[in-house]
């Protein structure tokens, strides 16, 4: 004989390929999981980068609003002041 009879498999057979075709698919998820999880600490770690930059801008817009408005009442008593002084002479 040149080849042997291929024998039906049994179930037991059947039954491990089958757990280890489903070791193997879990196997590629728990890998794209963690891609994915390392792409995503990578946004959050971008993400708080670009936070931190808007919040330097905040306290700078912050500043420049109270400089304005300190400005404009430190100019408004002076004007007033002036006004006043003027009016009595």
């Amino acid at each position: 004989m040149l080849y042997k009879e291929v024998e039906p498999m049994s179930k037991k057979q059947q039954d491990i390929l089958e757990i280890e075709n489903d070791i193997k698919k879990l196997k590629d998820d728990v890998n794209k999981l963690q891609m994915n999880d390392a792409k995503q600490d990578e946004k959050i770690v971008n993400l708080q980068s670009t936070l931190a930059s808007i919040q330097d801008d905040t306290k700078w817009i912050r500043r420049m609003i109270t400089k304005a408005i300190v400005t404009a009442v430190i100019t408004g008593i002076i004007s007033g002041a002036i006004a006043l002084f003027l009016a009595k002479f």
